[in-house]
Formats: C-alpha cells, sequence, structure tokens
C-alpha cells in the first residue's frame, strides 16, 4: 500500500511539474522580445481601449431631431441658478448627484453661448426631478434640498420642444451629447424657422434627452426660477 501511494505521488509530482516547465519555458521565449515590442503592444492595446470607450460612449450613436410634446410633465425641481460659463455647472451636478443619486438631473441654459452673449452673463439653473405631474414630492428629499442651499419651483410643461435623445453610459456621453446633438438641434431650428428657447437637458439611467423648449415659455419658466411660483 505504501508503495502504491509514493508510485500515485510520483505520478502527481509529474503532472504538477508539467505545466510549470511549459511556464518556463514560454518566459524564455518571451524573454527574447525586444522592448520596442512590449511597448507597441502596450500602445495598441491602449488605443483599442480608448477607441472602444469613446464608441460605447456614443461617438457613433444615432441623432434624430424631432417638434414635439416634450417627454416629460410639469415637473418639481430643486434647483440652484448661476451666471458664468456652462462649463462651471458640473460642481452643482455633483452636489446634486451626492444628494439624490436614484433621481434625474436636470439644467437648463437659457442663453446660446454662440449668439452672441458673454461668457460671464451666461444664466443656467441646475438641479435634480424631485417629483413629476401630480406626484407629491418626498418630504424629506425637499427638506434635504433646502438644507443644503437649493431652491424648490413647479417648472410647466412645454406645449412644444425641439426634442433629441443621446445614450447615457459613460461620463464620456455628457460631452459628446454637447459636441454631436447642439449642431443638430441648432442646425433644426434654423431650416424650419423655429424659435425655441431655453435648452433643457435631462439625465435618466441610459438616456441624456436635450430639448429646446418654445420661446413662450421661456418666460414662464425664468419667472419661476427667479421671482416666483416658489415652493421652498
Amino acid at each position: 500500500m505504501l508503495e502504491l501511494l509514493t508510485l500515485d505521488k510520483r505520478e502527481n509530482s509529474k503532472k504538477f511539474f508539467i505545466p510549470t516547465k511549459m511556464f518556463q519555458d514560454l518566459l524564455s521565449d518571451l524573454s527574447v522580445v525586444p522592448p520596442w515590442a512590449w511597448l507597441c503592444l502596450f500602445l495598441v492595446s491602449l488605443a483599442l481601449t480608448l477607441a472602444a470607450y469613446i464608441i460605447y460612449s456614443g461617438l457613433f450613436a444615432s441623432i434624430e431631431v424631432s417638434s414635439r410634446e416634450p417627454c416629460y410633465g410639469d415637473l418639481t425641481m430643486a434647483y440652484k441658478t448661476g451666471r458664468g460659463p456652462y462649463k462651471n455647472v458640473g460642481a452643482i451636478f455633483t452636489e446634486t448627484y451626492s444628494l439624490f443619486p436614484s433621481n434625474r438631473c436636470l439644467g437648463i441654459y437659457y442663453d446660446d453661448p454662440d449668439g452672441g452673449t458673454p461668457a460671464a452673463d451666461l444664466r443656467y439653473a441646475v438641479g435634480t426631478i424631485l417629483a413629476e405631474g401630480d406626484v407629491v414630492p418626498d418630504a424629506a428629499d425637499m427638506q434635504a434640498a433646502m438644507d443644503n442651499g437649493f431652491k424648490v419651483a413647479r417648472l410647466p410643461r412645454p406645449n412644444f420642444a425641439v426634442v433629441a435623445e443621446f445614450p447615457f453610459r459613460t461620463t464620456l456621453s455628457i460631452y459628446l451629447s454637447i459636441w454631436r446633438v447642439y449642431p443638430k438641434l441648432k442646425e433644426y431650428i434654423s431650416g424650419k424657422g423655429l424659435c425655441a428657447y431655453p435648452a433643457v437637458e435631462i439625465y435618466e439611467k441610459g438616456h441624456i434627452y436635450v430639448s429646446d423648449v418654445e420661446a413662450t415659455t421661456f418666460d414662464s419658466m425664468l419667472a419661476n426660477l427667479d421671482f416666483g411660483i416658489i415652493l421652498a
């Protein structure tokens, strides 16, 4: 019995060392590969990874622009307003998401940065959607918003908007949407002879909805945020 066990151990040892020998041979073969080849392999792998990430984020996503009723109803929004370059709104978006990670985020941009308005005078309102339609906002959410310096207002649903949709898969999707969607919106509005502003962006899981609402709604939205119909 002891002899059989010894034989088994030897057999197992042989089976164990066979892969190790193959691995050692492989390492020996790889050691002759010049450093520049490893560098090229790394750079190619990095380039392919970045390309896949950019494509996944929406680089070639199809964009359809249409005139229709927007995808949202009356909104109860917790928001902060500001003036300045639109690139500065990221801090408010980050704060909003940290407070309400499961809510949809929303941004309203009143002025066209390509329309002659100085960057320092660009107006915006950024925040989160607390409720839609006749739904009553959660009291705890409203309190959390006010405790952190947000205002709460109810925004009317526009009757008409120029709308486009873009995939929201990564942080890069936000920048790609700005680069790809807004030129198409402007081309559509100009070609149809429409007057649609401000721009409204709604971020939800998987999608970014971008719309320029009818001009008659602009004054109502501006009044709600800056002067009245403030819920809290």
